[in-house]
């Protein structure tokens, strides 16, 4: 079984691989005897964390909430009749206060998942609970070994409406996209103690997750964080966060400053990825996604990874995920359904600079996920108003993983808009009802079959410019701007062509 494991990781690392905002200002006043941050321009928690006292979630007989602010009888008196805290803050400069400030963001999700539980507030909770997470380095580790001061790796988030706030700021450029921070500016900073490992199990720092029949973590925000991936060779490995089996997710304004091989690996969820900046990641997709679920990716920022920017399917067989040495919870395997669907709306992205040959994407939409062949299944994105510029291919529309003897059937609808598609170092798109490298002639792969692969280019590229692999006999079909394509093929790849 764990070689099975093994090789199913082996073939999603060969999924990719190939032969505005205010400043953030950080103050600490007096409240009672009690310091409480307060975080200006910090959005929504900029009204909560004011000094006047902690927040608790008032509940109500219908089960709904309503948050108040409340301090000293007041608030123990709430407390008492089963109100709990809704604003938690870890800074490990400053003594802990108990159940409101840690020095370890580990000891404060922990809080927050005893809470939730003690309630019953399993997949839907009375009031958010928030975690601001102070400037500072973070260490984690994932070893037994490790000093009780570290964060404990993962951190599993298991429970629903939890924010994780910290105090990275990204500007934004005139397109509203995320620009690097300011040498020597506030950031909160998670680092591992050692190098993070993508395989033979896949380590990440969080780890997003719904429990069939149980607990999940709907409804996550993890926001303004730098995920450091402690490698200073060049080389990379791990993820940011990974999530699985979760619904009302929002990813926004995180910093992936390089090393690590994926910044976002979001499977069966739905959600929003916005505004992240992530830059010289490794070998892999730097936000990779698996259906079934809907998803927006908008406002990001990536920059010179060593292969591909955006990445998107609609399933994905189960990959083991490091649990660490003192897991919270277990993470359960996914069960791959009959049939899988998934949507994907791809807005107002740069992806520059993934050079790698024989292949180096922007975007890749793919129609059957490694370890899913036999499952019949169906994609669609909308692709507008990004710039994808200096990749060795633009976009890449292809088969992903068809294997011999399965079904190998699965339909894709991508839909183009006011994108900009340039310096393409091979072609602007490639489409092949085979895997992407098959197709190019560099690898040999089963093709899809009774398929139906539909474009809208929306004038963003001349079907004249594109490659494709779309040979007879097979049953597939391929319409390009409403018009049924003929059988055949235009591939000239030439490792040796330079980037423009």
């Amino acid at each position: 079984m764990r070689r099975k494991s093994t090789l199913l990781l082996s073939l999603f690392f060969a999924a990719c691989a190939e032969p505005p905002a205010a400043p953030h200002a950080v103050a600490t006043r007096s409240a009672d005897a009690t310091e409480f941050a307060d975080h200006a321009g910090a959005g929504d928690l900029s009204d909560a964390l004011r000094p006047d006292g902690a927040r608790v979630c008032q509940v109500q007989r219908d089960g709904g909430g309503a948050e108040v602010a409340a301090r000293g009888p007041r608030r123990l008196a709430l407390l008492a009749a089963g109100s709990y805290e809704t604003r938690l803050f870890v800074d490990p400069t400053k003594p802990p206060i108990a159940g409101l400030r840690f020095r370890r963001l580990t000891d404060a999700v922990d809080a927050a998942r005893a809470s939730r539980l003690a309630r019953g507030e399993l997949t839907r909770a009375a009031c958010r609970i928030h975690i601001a997470v102070a400037a500072g380095d973070y260490v984690g580790s994932f070893d037994a070994a490790a000093p009780a001061t570290h964060e404990r790796l993962p951190i599993l988030i298991d429970v629903p409406d939890l924010t994780i706030r910290g105090a990275t700021h990204l500007g934004r450029d005139e397109a509203g996209r995320p620009v690097p921070p300011a040498d020597g500016a506030p950031a909160s900073v998670l680092r591992p103690d050692r190098p993070m490992v993508f395989l033979p199990v896949t380590e990440a720092f969080l780890v997003v997750v719904g429990h069939p029949g149980g607990s999940a973590g709907d409804g996550a925000e993890i926001r303004d964080v730098t995920f450091a991936s402690g490698r200073t060779d060049g080389s990379s490995g791990g993820m940011g966060v990974i999530t699985l089996r979760v619904r009302r997710l929002r990813l926004e304004g995180n910093h992936f400053p390089g090393g690590l091989s994926s910044a976002f690996d979001v499977r069966a969820s739905d959600g929003v990825i916005v505004g992240n900046l992530m830059q010289r990641l490794g070998a892999n997709c730097a936000v990779c996604t698996a259906g079934p679920g809907h998803l927006r990716i908008r406002d990001n920022r990536i920059e010179d990874g060593a292969l591909g920017g955006i990445y998107v399917g609609a399933l994905l067989a189960h990959m083991p995920i490091a649990a660490g040495a003192a897991p919270a919870a277990a993470i359960e395997p996914y069960a791959l359904p009959a049939t899988a669907s998934a949507e994907a709306e791809v807005v107002n992205n740069r992806v520059t600079g993934h050079r790698r040959l024989p292949i180096g994407f922007a975007l890749r939409v793919l129609a059957l996920g490694p370890g899913t062949a036999g499952v019949p299944q169906a994609t669609t994105v909308r692709v507008r108003r990004n710039d994808f510029d200096s990749n060795t291919f633009g976009i890449v529309v292809d088969g992903g993983f068809p294997a011999a003897g399965a079904l190998r059937r699965g339909d894709l609808t991508v839909r183009l808009a006011h994108n900009r598609i340039a310096g393409s170092c091979q072609a602007p798109l490639l489409v092949a009802f085979t895997r992407h490298t098959g197709a190019l002639g560099v690898t040999v792969n089963p093709y899809l079959v009774n398929s139906t692969f539909a474009l809208a280019l929306g004038g963003d590229v001349a079907w004249a410019d594109a490659w494709y692999a779309h040979p007879d006999g097979l049953g597939n079909t391929l319409l390009v701007d409403g018009v049924l394509q003929p059988t055949g093929t235009r591939v000239a790849y030439d490792p040796a062509r330079s980037c423009p």
